[in-house]
């Protein structure tokens, strides 16, 4: 013998301080306003002491004459170029180097990958350790 619930049945209300889904979304709402906060209190401390200081905010230097040399560029600079170039000059040039040696120790990776296999028989033993510290030493920076 089955005992049916009716459907008239009202379901108990939970306290509004106990509702997981209250609880979760007021934990974001004082998280993000605590990080408000902290935001704004940094960035008026901050601003205070520049004023104190005589410090000036902003890009505004991007504009301003570097006086400075840089030695390999890809896009036209000199020493009568502003900070801002010199800023994307650096930029590109890390660019560049990087793409550079992700190439070259993708390639010796490869070759080190290849000799890898011939350990015991000692032909190849030269070129795979040479492959091998070559790629290592990358690998650091």
């Amino acid at each position: 013998m089955s005992s049916q619930i009716s459907g008239s049945h009202a379901t108990a209300k939970v306290v509004f301080y106990n509702d997981p889904k209250f609880r979760s979304r007021f934990a974001q709402f004082v998280l993000l306003v605590a990080i408000g906060l902290f935001a704004y209190f940094a960035y008026e401390n901050t601003s205070e002491n520049l004023r104190k200081r005589n410090i000036a905010q902003g890009f505004g230097f991007w504009d301003v004459e570097a006086g400075f040399d840089i030695s390999q560029t890809l896009i036209a600079y000199s020493a009568a170029s502003s900070y801002g170039r010199a800023f994307w000059v650096g930029l590109l040039n890390t660019l560049l180097v990087s793409l550079v040696s992700i190439f070259f120790l993708r390639q010796f990776s490869v070759l080190s990958s290849a000799f890898y296999g011939c350990r015991g028989t000692g032909s190849c033993r030269g070129l795979r350790v040479f492959t091998l510290k070559f790629s290592g030493i990358f690998r650091c920076f």
